[in-house]
């Protein structure tokens, strides 16, 4: 993820790639324990928030 986050340009592609894996190990245990699709939906807006910046990434 370290990877693709470096060739679109992020600024600190480390530390995104580490938030969108939290992101995703964090939605799949969400998902698999609520059974619930508006797991989907808020992952996907956090996602959009992380990538648009307007997220707190601490260093």
């Amino acid at each position: 993820m370290a990877e693709l986050a470096r060739s679109a340009g992020a600024a600190d592609p480390e530390a995104l790639a580490w938030h969108f894996g939290l992101l995703i190990d964090g939605a799949l245990a969400s998902g698999r324990l609520l059974q619930d699709r508006a797991v989907v939906d808020a992952a996907k807006a956090s996602a959009r928030s992380l990538l648009s910046g307007r997220s707190a990434v601490p260093a």
